[in-house]
């Protein structure tokens, strides 16, 4: 019986330039370069099907093995559905990996106008005796789930308000690691206004830190508007000072810029300034829509910009970047958020676990307590410390959507942001889509292309002339 093939449903179509497009494979990440031709002979494929004994061009056979062996072209009977179920739960089960997202304290020394906490900000900070249980949680968790690399990352408020705990978790675990051979790397999240180049030779010589991330919300002018400190004063120059002194130090730096309608001339003339301090190989840089659809940040709604928009303005963005030489963090590859993964956890400063980084300190979604094993010396690392709650959001499926299951960015997205459906529908098992933004977003994904494989096109289009 001849075998018969099908083009993946997971496979879109992006056009780089007015000869070639990209296949890009949204569940396998694979990208094949085609021009007008090729690409034409696989939308017939898509509605007819093929069989490659049928094709007797041994070099057209070679294109399509090739396209076999990169999944792009599948066999017709495979059902797409059960092949995404499984590779989301090889995603979602994998114990190898496991990260922790640690707040060591909501409190917070800037008072930005647009802070997920909102106004009213929570001032509790973790105690060294909630820092011991977490260390033991942690600790008997990875044991008995046989995970061997571990991400510790730093959040707040303000993580390094409380550096107490912090570096009495880092040293702890850095001294497990070592002896039970385990990796980690340690991290925070900090507006950068206290980490000095003291402070970050200390925590990276004695207490591992690696990876630092830091937001700016333009140029001094218009980033001082927003990231200030509650009696009004700016924050940019002790944040780029603080930088300076550190960037030296840390493994990786990564730097957010925030986008609205008002700031894309001053987060130009940002990068001039980073490139005038040559920070452009020492940094990775990610542009980030500014967003307002919490309630308790809809004050600054009127200059967030519209899906089209930040496409618009982030690719003009990137663009500049690159040209100036900028390293670039920016992906657009299969991953799956945090709030599916059953080895990633958010602890807040009182031993609460929670699954989202936007639904931090909820009640409704606090998934496990820490504090239930403070009189136990021997507990289970799951029955006694997670709860129900947090195995309902682990079942969710993202596949049993009539949304969703036909959509070609389903495993880009799966779903979408689960946190922003709860505040916009009230829900988080009804799916947050985005495939309009998808759509028009095509442009950031030809971008990516084009900096991801950018040689690799090159050398294409000289062998085809």
């Amino acid at each position: 019986m001849t075998k018969r093939l099908k083009l993946s449903k997971w496979t879109i179509f992006v056009p780089f330039d007015e000869n070639y497009y990209a296949a890009y494979n949204t569940l396998f990440g694979g990208i094949a370069i085609l021009d007008k031709e090729a690409k034409n002979f696989l939308d017939k494929i898509k509605y007819q099907g093929i069989s490659i004994e049928d094709i007797k061009n041994p070099e057209i056979k070679e294109i399509i093995q090739n396209l076999i062996n990169a999944n792009f072209l599948i066999d017709e009977d495979l059902d797409e559905n059960i092949l995404y179920r499984y590779f989301f739960n090889r995603k979602r089960f994998n114990y190898f990996h496991g990260a922790f997202l640690i707040l060591t304290t909501y409190r917070c020394n800037l008072a930005c106008n647009y802070c997920y906490q909102g106004p009213s900000k929570r001032t509790e900070s973790m105690s060294i005796s909630t820092a011991e249980l977490i260390v033991k949680w942690i600790q008997k968790l990875l044991d008995y789930r046989n995970t061997k690399v571990i991400g510790i990352t730093f959040y707040g408020g303000e993580p390094l308000l409380n550096l107490k705990a912090l570096k009495f978790i880092s040293e702890k675990l850095l001294r497990w690691s070592n002896t039970e051979k385990r990796e980690l790397s340690i991290g925070i999240i900090t507006n950068g206004v206290l980490l000095t180049k003291s402070l970050a030779n200390n925590l990276v010589d004695n207490y591992g830190l690696e990876r630092v991330h830091v937001t700016f919300d333009g140029n001094k002018d218009y980033h001082d508007k927003l990231r200030c400190f509650p009696n009004g004063k700016g924050t940019f120059d002790i944040i780029l000072s603080n930088l300076l002194n550190y960037v030296d130090y840390i493994k990786d730096t990564i730097v957010r810029i925030n986008i609205d309608k008002l700031n894309f001339e001053s987060s130009c003339r940002l990068l001039d300034v980073f490139k005038e301090h040559g920070l452009e190989k020492r940094i990775r840089i990610y542009f980030a829509r500014r967003y307002a659809w919490r309630p308790e940040i809809v004050s600054i709604s009127s200059i967030v910009l519209s899906e089209v928009e930040f496409e618009e303005e982030s690719i003009k963005l990137y663009n500049i970047a690159v040209k100036k030489g900028f390293n670039v963090a920016f992906e657009v590859e299969p991953v799956i958020c945090d709030m599916y993964l059953d080895n990633h956890f958010i602890i807040d400063p009182g031993g609460k676990i929670f699954k989202c980084w936007d639904l931090i300190g909820s009640k409704e979604f606090e998934v496990g307590d820490i504090n239930k094993i403070s009189s136990k010396e021997n507990f289970h690392p799951e029955d006694d410390v997670l709860s129900l709650k947090y195995y309902e959001i682990l079942g969710i499926d993202p596949i049993e959507s009539e949304t969703c299951k036909n959509c070609p960015y389903l495993p880009l997205c799966n779903g979408g942001c689960r946190a922003r459906s709860y505040t916009l529908r009230g829900s988080i098992k009804i799916p947050d889509c985005t495939i309009e933004a998808f759509n028009r977003r095509r442009k950031l994904l030809t971008l990516y292309i084009r900096l991801k494989y950018g040689d690799i096109l090159r050398k294409f289009k000289e062998e085809r002339k």
